[in-house]
């Protein structure tokens, strides 16, 4: 299914901001992201496993972290509830929460479909 589904689709289904271009560092991740689902509906227990997956899919190099976050428009996540004080990594590490979040909705919603 996510061959064909276009990277602006894949952030409507993650409530997030839609990616500059098709190319941009923001639609690649959502295809990324999006790639995971067939390994994903391989477990036996594919809800508890997204989470792994989404954190799997947060970049962990800080430029390239950036790039997607201010591409989906990321910053306009509320991480409350994910606490927002991270003494270790400060900003960066907000970013790759806001990041996880995005990548778990868009698997909860791909496995919704999935399921349908």
């Amino acid at each position: 299914m996510t061959e064909t589904v276009a990277a602006w689709e894949l952030s409507r289904m993650a409530g997030c901001g839609n990616p500059d271009s098709e190319d941009s560092n923001g639609a690649r991740w959502l295809l990324r992201v999006a790639s995971d689902l067939p390994d994903l509906l391989k477990s036996d227990y594919p809800e508890d496993d997204i989470a792994e997956y989404a954190d799997g899919a947060v970049p962990v190099m800080t430029h390239n972290r950036w790039e997607v976050f201010t591409d989906l428009c990321a910053y306009e996540e509320d991480i409350s509830d994910f606490g927002a004080d991270y003494p270790e990594g400060g900003m960066t590490a907000q970013a790759g929460v806001a990041l996880y979040m995005i990548a778990d909705r868009l698997l909860r919603t791909l496995l919704t479909e999935a399921a349908e």
